[in-house]
């Protein structure tokens, strides 16, 4: 059989379609690809499983007490040293209106039980307020700007806590509050 210019044409086109198909330098390619993505995907499980590590080094956390205020639960609470005012606070900044409704009050402080009252309720200021003493005088700066001291009078929001129930509430001689309540107050300014 003789081949005719149409078969060589054929046969040409084979060969040229043969060259295209991957030949070993397009398989070495395609088996270094797959072999990152292998060593990518191990480096990747192996990170996210170390922030998942159950045994946290616990030589890297704060040793000794811990902050004054922190007690957890809904309120935070402050409490001087023993020659100081104690001061009990909530959640709530200082100058931030919260939850409750508007109160009158005259804040009166029990130096033996070293707390202020309402004569009625436990008086619980706004996180981040000061105890204060003014010549032996006490009192609290529970705002910018703004002094209270025993006698004086105020204005707040103010919601009622039932210091029985509260979580981890710090115990309340009942001097401080006869009601067995307190005052979560806010935005205090001075009537």
């Amino acid at each position: 059989m003789s081949e005719t210019p149409d078969d060589e044409g054929h046969q040409y086109e084979d060969r040229q379609f043969t060259g295209r198909v991957p030949g070993p330098l397009n398989r070495q390619w395609m088996l270094a690809a797959a072999g990152a993505f292998v060593v990518v995907a191990i480096v990747a499980i192996a990170g996210v499983a170390s922030l998942w590590d159950e045994d946290p080094d616990l030589d890297d956390r704060a040793t000794g007490a811990p902050p004054p205020r922190e007690y957890g639960g809904p309120l935070w609470f402050t409490v001087g040293a023993s020659d100081e005012t104690q001061l009990v606070t909530n959640t709530l900044p200082r100058g931030v209106p919260g939850p409750g409704s508007p109160y009158n009050g005259v804040a009166k402080y029990l130096p033996a039980e070293k707390c202020f009252t309402d004569g009625t309720n436990l008086l619980v200021w706004p996180r981040g307020s000061r105890p204060l003493n003014d010549g032996g005088r006490a009192g609290v700066n529970p705002g910018d700007g703004v002094d209270i001291f025993d006698g004086d009078a105020f204005s707040a929001n103010a919601e009622t806590v039932l210091i029985e129930t509260a979580q981890e509430f710090p115990p309340v001689p009942e001097a401080c509050a006869p009601s067995g309540n307190a005052l979560s107050l806010s935005a205090v300014s001075k009537s």
